[in-house]
């Protein structure tokens, strides 16, 4: 995707810098479906304490790997679903999580999928298709015979319209928000990242409302010099 950023004068980009505060209580509401869209790395800490500050309830939190973020939101009862593929458990099986206790205590929803599964749902939701189709060897696994809040919704099996044969397809997802956090981005809202990308791109773009947290506001001109690093422009940015 090439996206190219025109000078201000030639555009209608609006100055998009608020508060967290001001971030959270517009656009993150009790029972949110939350997309978390960083993939093990550049993590949103800041707008997660703050979420847990303001006291944000009843969130469906998608993501397709996890460390920290669902623990810290679990730790302010800000939970009660979650779609994932990976969570990662440092130090292993024998230090228990929040998550670990969530689950035995019954006090959440857990939908598995794997992390192909789970990028084209936010992939399709970020293209504006309805479903996407994925191998279908995922029917001989737990991920497509195991459900649980999604139920018959989890993943379909149809015939192919070219050729019937069995195919497997995935819902898209469009989050009602999406959370983001980049290298730098300017006021308008154009987000920059560089390094490993993973599934970044299309969880945030999947989201009704993108949010864009960032190590540093930068100025415009210096967003143009270098627009292949731009994964949100500004006009998806809430």
């Amino acid at each position: 995707m090439r996206i190219r950023i025109t000078n201000k004068e030639e555009s209608n980009d609006q100055v998009k810098l608020m508060s967290l505060d001001k971030a959270v209580a517009e656009f993150v509401h009790d029972g949110d479906m939350l997309a978390l869209s960083n993939f093990l790395h550049c993590n949103p800490y800041a707008i997660i304490h703050e979420i847990i500050r303001q006291k944000v309830k009843n969130l469906t939190v998608v993501m397709c790997s996890a460390i920290e973020e669902i623990d810290l939101l679990l730790s302010g009862d800000c939970v009660s679903k979650i779609i994932t593929s990976y969570y990662h458990r440092a130090g292993g099986r024998r230090y228990k999580r929040e998550l670990d206790r969530a689950l035995f205590e019954k006090k959440i929803e857990y939908e598995d999928y794997s992390n192909f599964t789970m990028c084209s749902m936010f992939m399709a939701g970020a293209l504006g298709y309805e479903f996407l189709p994925v191998l279908k060897s995922v029917k001989e696994s737990d991920i497509y015979n195991k459900r649980t809040f999604c139920s018959e919704n989890k993943m379909k099996t149809i015939s192919g319209p070219f050729t019937g044969k069995e195919t497997v397809v995935v819902p898209a997802l469009n989050p009602d928000v999406a959370i983001v956090h980049v290298q730098r981005a300017d006021k308008y809202g154009n987000a920059q990242l560089w390094g490993s990308e993973g599934t970044i791109k299309w969880t945030a773009l999947s989201g009704k409302n993108i949010i864009v947290t960032c190590e540093e506001i930068v100025d415009h001109e210096k967003i143009k010099r270098s627009p292949f690093l731009t994964v949100i422009p500004s006009f998806r940015t809430s």
